[in-house]
């Protein structure tokens, strides 16, 4: 009997270890890989849509010419990876760029930079003979990047997106908003002071929660196997179980992964934001 009790005990010595493990080994792979990646998101709103709103002595225009729809994008481009991207990694055939969904680039009308936090990177806008924006830079270190506001004909925030088949580096999508703002969970002026701190804490919140409640339940699985055996009536509740720990599990690594992801500078992330208000 001591021996099973040892038993039992060294195997839950090891699922803790384990569960430790997880969150270790995440931002040990997040803290020192080394990568080039750049990481983009963007918020629009629209201005006017003439599907919805039609008055007939009023009409829209730009450049003398008359559209229906007008939004104003702003978008967050930035380095998350841990190694320096240069300007000859994103001057590719197929270059960094914004890029009007569907093809129908005529419907990016303007771009220009709100803010870039590293002067030496040298960062511009072009417009290329296809009507997209290229994005150009001499070179942007870890957590640099630049705020684009995008004066377009789109009527929804997917209309336009940045792309690039660009060299050894790479490009995705990344929300920067915090999950939740909400007062009763964490106060709206707490969460606009600090942006990357709320997103990081409710991250790491909700992963440790999942996780610690997805160890519990396999323990008392375990546990339960261990000392009682597990009988046919018992077999549901014991699949049910494992299941529920598998997923909890899950969703913690993912939300810890999410905690532990590079975010970008604080001051561009900040600007960023109150760009959106």
């Amino acid at each position: 009997m001591e021996a099973l009790s040892d038993s039992v005990w060294l195997t839950i010595s090891g699922w803790v270890l384990t569960f430790l493990g997880i969150p270790l080994s995440i931002f040990l792979t997040l803290k020192f890989q080394k990568n080039k990646k750049l990481c983009w998101y963007r918020i629009s709103t629209n201005l006017l849509n003439g599907n919805r709103v039609k008055f007939e002595n009023f009409q829209a225009t730009y450049k003398d010419e008359p559209i229906e729809n007008i939004s104003v994008a702003k978008i967050l481009v930035w380095s998350a990876g841990r190694e320096m991207v240069c300007g000859k990694d994103i001057h590719t055939k197929h270059p960094l760029r914004i890029e009007f969904d569907g093809g129908n680039n005529e419907g990016l009308l303007e771009a220009t930079i709100l803010t870039s936090n590293n002067r030496s990177s040298e960062v511009a806008l072009e417009k290329s003979a296809d009507d997209t924006i290229r994005i150009n830079f001499d070179h942007l270190n870890h957590k640099d990047g630049l705020v684009i506001e995008v004066l377009h004909t789109g009527t929804i925030p997917r209309d336009i997106k940045v792309t690039g088949d660009l060299r050894g580096v790479g490009l995705k999508e990344q929300a920067v908003i915090p999950y939740n703002t909400n007062d009763f969970l964490i106060p709206k002026r707490f969460a606009k002071k600090y942006p990357a701190l709320t997103h990081k804490f409710l991250s790491l919140a909700f992963g440790t929660f999942l996780s610690v409640l997805g160890v519990i339940l396999s323990l008392f699985l375990l546990v339960g196997f261990l000392f009682d055996g597990v009988t046919p009536d018992m077999y549901l509740v014991a699949l049910l179980f494992g299941i529920a720990s598998i997923i909890m599990l899950l969703l913690g690594a993912g939300f810890l992964y999410q905690g532990f992801r590079p975010k970008p500078n604080k001051e561009l992330l900040n600007i960023f934001l109150d760009s959106i208000d």
